[in-house]
């Protein structure tokens, strides 16, 4: 298991280095849009990390411990969801010494190379899925399930997990979620340090509370 203190400092290491990179922005005027056709305060870019090569690296770093420290030894196989967790995948398997494949968001064609991407011959039995991000959790279900025809995997391990709904939904289709950091620690660092106002922090606690009526009250349609 990974000491407390170790999970805290890497905690504040990387909610510092994503707000202070700008991959946590906060618009109350002029909410976001996202994927689901609902809008909310936050967007999340991880991404930027990988302009960020040394940074990149510690963070592979804290991923390390959690795979080699808290998940089971068994695991063999590194992949990343395409494309967002593909580059800390692979920053990882290479710090770790162990294959590195990644899923498609799509398949093409049959058979295994049309999920899952790289060498056949070498693949493992067991495997973790690396993301940047977790929201709701429903792209990593559909990952997960690609990675299951060929593979055991039980756990996903995402760099920011945005504390809506992901980890529960995994849990019912018997995924174990680890992540470096998360929403709401991030936030309160934020208001720490001075990223956000008293009254954005507030209106950020309004809208993980009930994100729904967070919309309804300005007028904004929502999509269950």
């Amino acid at each position: 298991m990974i000491n407390n203190d170790f999970k805290n400092s890497a905690r504040e290491y990387t909610s510092t280095l994503l707000w202070h990179i700008g991959a946590v922005r906060f618009m109350e005027s002029e909410p976001f849009k996202y994927a689901s056709g609902n809008h909310g305060p936050i967007y999340i870019d991880v991404r930027r990390v990988i302009s960020h090569p040394i940074h990149k690296k510690v963070i592979a770093g804290f991923l390390a411990n959690i795979v080699t420290l808290e998940l089971d030894r068994d695991i063999d196989t590194i992949i990343g969801g395409e494309t967002a967790g593909m580059s800390f995948a692979e920053q990882l398997a290479d710090l770790i010494n162990k294959p590195y494949y990644y899923v498609r968001k799509k398949p093409k064609g049959h058979g295994l190379s049309s999920s899952i991407v790289g060498d056949p011959l070498v693949i493992g039995n067991k495997a973790v899925l690396i993301e940047d991000l977790i929201n709701d959790g429903r792209s990593k279900i559909m990952f997960g399930k690609e990675i299951r025809k060929y593979m055991t995997c039980n756990d996903v391990v995402a760099i920011y997990d945005r504390q809506q709904g992901g980890r529960e939904l995994l849990k019912k289709s018997n995924y174990n979620l680890y992540s470096v950091t998360e929403q709401d620690f991030t936030f309160d660092l934020g208001k720490r340090i001075k990223c956000i106002t008293d009254d954005q922090y507030e209106d950020y606690l309004d809208y993980m509370k009930d994100a729904k009526q967070w919309n309804e009250d300005r007028g904004l349609e929502w999509h269950d």
